[in-house]
C-alpha cells in the first residue's frame, strides 16, 4: 500500500498484527450485539413487554460499565510493561470468553446462572476490547512518525469496522441462510483469537516507550530532575500537572458524542424497523450491514486522505455536517411513511424503511471521533502515563454516555420523539467543537505536526520529526 512506502518491514509486520488482532477483537465483541436478537431469548428470563426494553438496555450497558476498572488495571500494565504484553493479554481473554460463551448452557437448561455468565462474558469483553484497541494506537503511535502514523492508526479503526462487518456476516449465516449453530461463530471467534494472541509475540516493544523508560531510569539514577530535557517538543507542556488534567478532561469530553450516534445508528434505528415494519433479525442485520458499510468507505477514505491533508482539517469538516445532519434527523424519522414489506421475511422495499437505512448510515459516518488526528491528541500526555490517560478517558466516556443513552432515550423517545436526540447530539457537539479547538491551538503554539503549512509535503514532515 503506497502510504506505507518506506517503511522497514519490522514495521509492516507489526501494523499488519495489530490490524489483525483489532479485527478479531471487534468480530468477538460485536458477534453477540449482532445476535442479540437471538440470544438474549436464551440467556434471559422470559419478560413482559415493559420489562424487555430495560433488559436490553442493561446488558448492552455492561459491555462498557467496567471499562474504567480496566482501564486502570490496563493502564498500568501497559505504561509500565508495555503496550506488547497489553495487547497480548487483551486478545488472550476475549479468545476465552468466546469459549466460554460458545460452550454455556442456556436459560431453559441452567436458570439464572446463564444470565449472570452471559453479563460477566459481556464484561469482560469490553474490557479487553477496551485495551486492545488503545494498546494497538499507542503502539502504532509510537513506533511510526508522521505522516505514517496517521493512516497506520486510523487503519486499526478500519480494522474493528471489518470485523464488526464480518460479525454481522456470521450472524446472518448461522441465523438466516444456513442451518449452522450460532455457537460456531463463537468456536471461529476463540480458536482465531488464541492463534493471535500467540502470533503477536513476535511483535517487539514501541520504540518511545522503551526510550522514555531508559531515560527515566537515567535521570532517576543521576538525579538530574533540574535538567532541561530537549528530545521531545512537549516536555515542558507534560511536566505542569495542571495541562494534563485539563487536556484529559477535555480530551473526555470529545469522547462523549460518538457512542451516542453509534447507539442511534446501530440499536435505536434498527428498534424503529422491528416496531414499525415488523423487520425479521436477519432484516435488521441487512440494514445494519449497509450502515457499517458505509463507515468502513468513510474511515478507508479518511485514513487515505490523512497522508496528505491536516488531519485537522478533516475533523473540521466532519464538525461542518455534523450538526446538519443530526438537526435534521429527527424531522426525517417523524415524517416517515411505513411501506409494504415482505410478510415471510420482513424485508419492506421503498419508503420509510429506506429512508430509515439512509439515516442511520448518514449519521454514522458523520459521527465526531480523533480519527485520523488521533495520534495528536495522543502526544499531549507524557509517555509513561499515556496509557493510563487514554483508556481511563476512552472507557469512562463509553461507561457513561451507553447507560445515560440507552436508558435515557426510553423517557426522552416516550416524552419528545425522535426530537428527544437533541438533548444528546447537541451538547455533545458543542463540547466536542471547543475541544477541537483547544487542540488546534495547542497545535499552533508547537507547531510539532507542521500545522498550517498548507505546501508541507509529508516527507518533509517525516524529516522533521527524524531530526527531532
Amino acid at each position: 500500500m503506497g502510504i506505507f512506502k518506506g517503511l522497514n518491514k519490522e514495521d509492516k509486520d507489526a501494523i499488519g498484527l495489530l490490524r489483525f488482532g483489532t479485527f478479531l477483537e471487534n468480530f468477538d465483541l460485536m458477534l453477540y450485539i449482532h445476535m442479540a436478537v437471538v440470544l438474549n431469548d436464551l440467556f434471559f428470563p422470559p419478560s413482559d413487554h415493559h420489562l424487555t426494553p430495560y433488559l436490553s438496555a442493561a446488558l448492552f450497558s455492561s459491555t462498557f460499565i467496567l471499562r474504567p476498572v480496566g482501564a486502570l488495571v490496563f493502564g498500568w500494565i501497559g505504561d509500565n510493561y508495555g503496550r506488547k504484553t497489553t495487547v497480548m493479554i487483551t486478545m488472550f481473554m476475549m479468545a476465552s470468553t468466546c469459549f466460554i460463551v460458545a460452550n454455556l448452557s442456556t436459560y431453559a437448561e441452567i436458570g439464572i446462572t446463564a444470565t449472570w455468565m452471559i453479563v460477566i462474558c459481556r464484561m469482560v469483553q469490553g474490557v479487553s476490547s477496551l485495551g486492545e484497541v488503545v494498546g494497538a494506537e499507542l503502539y502504532l503511535m509510537e513506533t511510526l512518525k508522521p505522516p505514517h502514523q496517521y493512516p497506520a492508526v486510523a487503519f486499526v479503526t478500519l480494522s474493528a469496522v471489518s470485523g464488526s462487518l464480518v460479525a454481522l456476516g456470521s450472524s446472518a449465516l448461522c441465523l438466516g441462510f444456513t442451518n449452522l449453530n450460532w455457537r460456531v461463530a463463537f468456536w471461529f471467534g476463540c480458536a482465531v483469537g488464541f492463534a493471535g494472541s500467540i502470533a503477536r509475540i513476535k511483535l517487539r516493544e514501541s520504540g518511545e516507550f522503551v526510550r522514555e523508560k531508559e531515560r527515566h531510569a537515567l535521570k532517576s539514577s543521576l538525579k538530574e530532575s533540574s535538567k532541561k530535557d530537549l528530545d521531545n517538543p512537549k516536555r515542558a507542556f507534560w511536566e505542569n500537572k495542571n495541562n494534563i488534567f485539563k487536556t484529559g478532561f477535555i480530551f473526555f469530553m470529545m469522547q462523549l458524542s460518538f457512542p451516542i450516534s453509534f447507539y442511534f445508528s446501530f440499536v435505536y434505528c434498527p428498534g424503529l424497523l422491528k416496531e414499525f415494519y415488523h423487520y425479521s433479525p436477519l432484516g435488521i442485520m441487512s440494514h445494519s450491514f449497509i450502515a457499517t458499510l458505509a463507515v468502513f468507505v468513510s474511515y478507508f477514505v479518511i485514513a487515505k486522505l490523512s497522508y496528505k491533508m491536516d488531519p485537522f482539517k478533516i475533523l473540521k469538516f466532519k464538525a461542518a455536517l455534523f450538526p446538519v445532519v443530526t438537526l435534521l434527523c429527527p424531522f426525517a424519522l417523524s415524517y416517515l411513511a411505513p411501506s409494504g414489506f415482505d410478510p415471510s421475511g420482513g424485508n419492506p422495499v421503498t419508503g420509510g424503511a429506506l429512508m430509515i437505512l439512509m439515516i442511520q448510515s448518514i449519521a454514522v459516518v458523520v459521527s465526531l471521533d480523533t480519527i485520523p488526528a488521533t495520534p495528536i491528541f495522543f502526544s499531549y500526555f507524557p509517555t509513561l502515563q499515556r496509557f493510563t490517560y487514554v483508556s481511563v478517558t476512552y472507557a469512562l466516556s463509553r461507561a457513561l454516555t451507553y447507560p445515560i443513552t440507552a436508558f435515557g432515550m426510553i423517557y426522552l423517545s416516550n416524552t419528545f420523539g425522535h426530537f428527544g436526540w437533541w438533548v444528546l447530539f447537541i451538547p455533545t457537539f458543542a463540547v466536542f467543537a471547543y475541544g477541537l479547538r483547544y487542540f488546534l491551538d495547542l497545535e499552533k503554539d508547537f507547531g510539532d505536526h507542521s500545522f498550517g503549512q498548507e505546501d508541507d509535503h509529508p516527507l518533509e514532515k517525516t524529516k522533521k520529526w527524524a531530526a527531532l
